[in-house]
């Protein structure tokens, strides 16, 4: 455990508080980070959480991960939510050639990586690698990218290919910034800042060695990957992390309205929120639904922990676990994050006041596909030993 570092990190994050939230505004009407909170991240590390530290990253362990992502999203969702674009990506990105790893991260100390997860672009075979075209939606902070990975379906010639057992070929392709085209399609409620736009690749070529099969049995290169951080079932360290998102956005909903509480009062009344039974019942509630997401996320990670410790195959209960208890903080803290705009009055409604952010933040996090409603369908399934309704992602 790299507590120290993460320590540090923490104190980055505290310190880099009052630029995050003086630009959250700026960055939902712009629809992308601002650049000098993402300059500001990068200068202090914050892409780099999940980099090897032979590659000049601080490699921290999951859970540590989580107190960092929980710490800025409880600032601003949407620089939560591309703090943990721009640190899991690496992970999904440890299978691809050392010297191609080393050129992206190691020969620039400033990048930032990002990632495309749904198959809807074609890699077409071709001598030396492949000729990529679509178009990826939810392309999260592809404005201050420097690279990005999409995946593809493989073709040879207008054939697509499979493996033996029907799956399409997944490919995924990393190409830089001058390779693709950003449609500004991302005008959305929730999560605005995040830059979630569309990006367009035609007809580009791709090296072989910029590529990597995507799937299952994808496995970390040893040269870099070698530490118990890339043992873990990558959706475990990567996209069950946006739990950590949604607890701090909640956790920062409860901060604010409580701020609020001290003096406001109602109309005609010269009662505070503080003072009211019914703020009290409200406050307690989102407490107990922030803080037991909390614990049990946690907790499930820690499980995950003790398997990678014995160097066992995580079971199937405790990938179970890790899905619903994902899914239910998300929603979960959405529910909490209602309660205290609704306890907080009318002027919770303002766009002056953070609040009305968080609520809408919130309830984008929830249509995330990796803690969507319907995740809790296979976390159910899961517990019957049936497969969940996506494979790909939960047993990866």
């Amino acid at each position: 455990m790299s507590t120290e570092v993460m320590q540090e990190h923490l104190a980055s994050i505290a310190r880099l508080a009052p630029l995050i939230a003086a630009h959250a505004d700026s960055a939902e009407q712009q629809r992308r980070l601002a650049p000098p909170v993402v300059k500001a991240l990068i200068e202090a590390g914050l892409f780099k959480l999940y980099l090897p530290r032979s590659l000049g990253g601080s490699e921290l362990a999951p859970l540590e991960f989580a107190e960092c992502l929980e710490a800025i999203s409880r600032i601003d969702g949407s620089a939560g939510w591309c703090a943990f674009i721009g640190n899991v990506n690496t992970l999904f990105t440890s299978p691809m050639a050392p010297t191609s790893i080393e050129t992206i991260f190691a020969n620039q100390p400033e990048v930032v990586t990002g990632s495309a997860f749904f198959p809807f672009g074609r890699a077409l075979r071709v001598e030396g690698g492949h000729r990529v075209t679509g178009r990826w939606q939810f392309a999260s902070g592809c404005q201050h990218c420097s690279w990005y990975f999409v995946l593809c379906q493989e073709y040879d010639g207008a054939t697509p290919l499979f493996h033996e057992h029907g799956a399409p070929r997944t490919r995924a392709c990393f190409v830089p910034i001058s390779s693709y085209t950003i449609d500004e399609t991302w005008d959305v409620s929730g999560l605005a800042g995040s830059g979630s736009h569309d990006v367009i690749l035609d007809d580009v070529f791709v090296p072989q060695d910029m590529s990597w099969a995507f799937g299952r049995n994808m496995r970390p290169d040893a040269r870099h990957f070698s530490g118990p951080l890339y043992r873990y079932p990558s959706y475990a360290t990567g996209v069950m992390q946006a739990g950590f998102i949604a607890i701090g956005i909640a956790q920062g909903a409860i901060d604010r309205a409580v701020e609020i509480a001290q003096t406001k009062t109602g109309v005609a009344s010269k009662v505070t929120l503080r003072e009211r039974p019914t703020f009290h019942i409200g406050l307690a509630d989102a407490v107990a639904l922030v803080r037991g997401s909390r614990a049990w996320l946690k907790d499930a990670l820690r499980e995950f922990g003790e398997f990678i410790a014995r160097e066992e195959e995580v079971s199937f209960e405790a990938r179970a676990n890790m899905l619903l208890a994902a899914t239910k903080a998300v929603h979960n803290c959405a529910r909490a994050t209602d309660i205290m705009f609704t306890l907080s009055g009318a002027n919770a409604n303002y766009r002056r006041n953070p609040l009305q952010r968080s609520l809408r933040d919130a309830h984008a996090a929830t249509q995330h596909f990796a803690v969507a409603v319907n995740q809790i369908e296979s976390a159910g399934r899961m517990m019957l030993g049936m497969e969940p309704l996506a494979p790909p992602v939960i047993l990866s």
